[in-house]
């Protein structure tokens, strides 16, 4: 079953370079896409590591430390949602958790496209991610099994 998603104008945060499924689901949809990342999404262009991790740190920087100009930033050029990728592209899950729980804070959906997940869409959403979060582990040892 497919996701229905009423949006003009989204903002894609070009994580890892892939952007395969935004790119199907922006088609698909009719979004208008403009790009928020800070490195550029051509096949030119390799994104290492580093880079990665600086785009996922930029945009929980962006949400957690400077949220309110973030989304009126957001606002301002009618941007009503940010669009990832794919899940997997935070690599690390309470990356992924810090960022949805800030854009909620804010009141700004988050898009992921190849899980047609829309965080606007579910409800108790933080509630399931604090939950998440407790099962967090840093260290594979620390695991019951």
């Amino acid at each position: 079953m497919s996701m229905e998603f009423n949006y003009k104008k989204v903002g894609f945060v070009n994580i890892s370079f892939v952007k395969y499924y935004a790119e199907e689901l922006a088609r698909i949809k009719g979004f208008e896409v403009v790009e928020i990342s800070k490195y550029p999404s051509s096949p030119n262009d390799f994104i290492g590591e580093k880079e990665i991790m600086e785009n996922i740190n930029e945009l929980n920087n962006n949400i957690i430390g400077n949220g309110s100009n973030f989304a009126k930033l957001l606002n301002d050029n009618l941007i009503e949602a940010i669009l990832v990728d794919q899940v997997s592209n935070f690599e690390e899950l309470d990356r992924f958790i810090r960022c949805v729980k800030g854009l909620i804070d804010l009141g700004i959906p988050l898009i992921i496209a190849r899980e047609e997940i829309d965080t606007s869409k579910m409800e108790g959403l933080d509630k399931m991610l604090d939950s998440m979060r407790s099962f967090v582990v840093e260290d594979l040892s620390e695991l019951p099994f």
